[in-house]
């Protein structure tokens, strides 16, 4: 039987997906200035998406941030999301 906080962190996690696509296509494009050089570069960018896609997830479920109740967030999850994210 799937809890309720199990099914909401499917969403969270689908969520982190969809914007770690949308930041990493949109840090290309801001930093080619959607010009010929971003068509030059666009597989890189799609590659990028691909690690990133791949690694961010393990490294933010290592660091227990699919684990956690959010609406009781503190200090300590502040301090934690710092870390995972950089």
């Amino acid at each position: 039987m799937r809890t309720k906080s199990s099914v909401r962190n499917r969403y969270v996690l689908l969520g982190d997906l969809l914007l770690i696509a949308i930041i990493v296509i949109g840090s290309f494009a801001i930093r080619l200035e959607l010009g010929s050089a971003f068509s030059f570069y666009m597989p890189s960018a799609l590659w990028m998406v691909c690690i990133a896609l791949i690694i961010k997830p393990l490294v933010y479920y290592e660091f227990g941030l699919y684990r956690r109740l959010w609406i009781y967030a503190s200090v300590q999850e502040m301090k934690l999301i710092v870390a995972a994210v950089t």
